[in-house]
């Protein structure tokens, strides 16, 4: 596993080779062992030990770890025709730690901790390409205390800029040819997100949350929305929240162009801006359900029922991002970290951020492509230790197995049951496996080793 924890890595420069590579060692020990702590991901004290002086030394810039993240992201999308931006924003809560300095207020003045936005590169059929660009702070006085002006305050002074930001810095990370399109749930509803120049290929797919003001006889923009004809009805994946199972959801979908007002209070004379507009309902929903309703806005042409559902398929798979943070707070355990400074934070932070993609990528890429080889991914040594160990058998075979096995075998290193109901393997099975499968591997190689089997991790 640590092969693709330095893939992911390749591109950051910190300007000093000694730091580049105990980086290097950093990431293999954190993408073999998940959901542990820091010392037992590293295994020993000397290993610790240089983890806690990396996290602590002032030439380590975070910055550079981030950009170097993305950098690797964008050579690995390198002729994509198309890339989705998945933005969203989490909390990392440190009240646990009273003793870390910097840490800012969070939902209400009793919990502390920073705020972390990232940028999710996705395919369009749902791989987890990598991190496109990340933000982190600590808010600074008391939480909600600017409400109340919020609406007087310019974008550039409140929170909501993180999304504008977001967006050109994830398309600049790109090259020009590349359609880039970025999605964001309600929250990313901000007007100054529609009207901001960007470059051509470049577009916005967000949910929305205001009932804006549009030009037109209907005047408002869900009553705009309604107004359009049915278009068709499909079935679509409802992902599973709040302890609901995900479910299939028939849902009808309406499209129309609409131009939005600027919002009130703004100085006159200020330009409408044209947008496309996709409602999603559920009709019927099974009893006990709430109804899924989205209303997309989008900057993507919406001439078609075609280019309706296209919207509503990329706007459903920006849970992904979700997922990401979940892995990175629940299965890199990031929350637990007891680093003492905010400082410190950010560069563990950097580096986990890898490491989360990896764990998704591994997962989704397992579904999307089961018949590729394990080997693709897996090192030689590890699916070798991998099917001896499933197989109860000393001799490994011949060939690697598929993608598709090899991921159901790491889940069932984690729990997975592999009933024929339980369907796919989640995230929290999967990170769990790997972190045995690195200690089936390191017996593997050792006891084969002592028996003088030399074709250990020689392919």
């Amino acid at each position: 596993m640590a092969a693709w924890a330095a893939e992911a890595m390749r591109g950051v420069g910190l300007g000093d080779k000694r730091l580049e590579r105990r980086l290097l060692k950093l990431m293999g020990d954190l993408a073999a062992r998940y959901a542990v702590s820091l010392p037992q991901a590293c295994g020993d004290w000397a290993a610790t030990k240089a983890a806690y002086r990396f996290f602590d030394n002032e030439a380590v810039d975070a910055a550079l770890v981030r950009s170097g993240l993305a950098g690797a992201t964008a050579a690995r999308i390198e002729g994509l025709p198309v890339v989705l931006g998945m933005s969203d924003t989490t909390s990392l809560d440190y009240s646990g730690h009273p003793a870390t300095a910097g840490l800012g207020v969070l939902e209400n003045r009793w919990r502390h901790g920073v705020l972390l936005h990232s940028v999710l590169a996705v395919s369009p059929d749902g791989v987890p390409l990598g991190v496109l660009w990340q933000q982190w702070w600590a808010r600074e006085g008391e939480a909600g205390g600017q409400r109340a002006t919020r609406k007087q305050r310019p974008t550039a002074d409140k929170e909501s800029q993180k999304w504008l930001t977001a967006e050109r810095e994830a398309v600049a990370a790109l090259a020009p040819e590349t359609v880039v399109v970025t999605v964001g749930d309600r929250e990313s509803d901000v007007f100054d997100l529609f009207a901001q120049p960007r470059r051509a290929g470049a577009h916005v797919l967000v949910r929305g949350s205001w009932d804006r003001r549009v030009e037109g006889p209907e005047q408002h923009l869900w009553a705009a929305a309604e107004a359009a004809p049915e278009a068709g009805r499909q079935e679509i994946l409802v992902p599973g929240k709040d302890r609901l199972p995900e479910r299939q959801a028939e849902v009808s979908v309406r499209f129309t162009t609409v131009a939005l007002c600027p919002p009130r209070g703004r100085p006159k004379g200020g330009a409408a801006v044209a947008m496309g507009v996709v409602l999603v309902r559920e009709e019927a929903p099974p009893p006990g359900a709430k109804p899924l309703e989205w209303l997309l806005l989008t900057t993507l042409a919406v001439g078609n029922a075609e280019e309706a559902w296209r919207c509503v398929e990329w706007y459903r798979l920006r849970w992904l991002v979700e997922r990401y943070h979940y892995v990175l707070k629940s299965g890199c355990a990031v929350e637990k970290l007891q680093l003492r400074t905010v400082d410190r934070l950010e560069r563990a932070l950097a580096c986990y951020s890898a490491v989360a993609w990896g764990v998704l990528w591994l997962t989704y890429n397992g579904r999307r492509e089961p018949d590729a080889p394990a080997s693709a991914v897996l090192a030689r040594e590890e699916w070798q230790a991998l099917m001896c160990y499933a197989a109860r058998s000393a001799q490994p075979p011949a060939h690697a197995p598929t993608l598709g096995v090899a991921m159901r075998e790491i889940a069932k290193l984690g729990g997975f049951l592999a009933r024929k109901g339980d369907g796919e393997p989640g995230l929290a099975v999967i990170w769990r496996g790997l972190t045995r499968l690195h200690d089936i591997t390191t017996a593997y190689v050792i006891f084969r080793a002592e028996r003088g089997d030399d074709d250990v991790g020689n392919g």
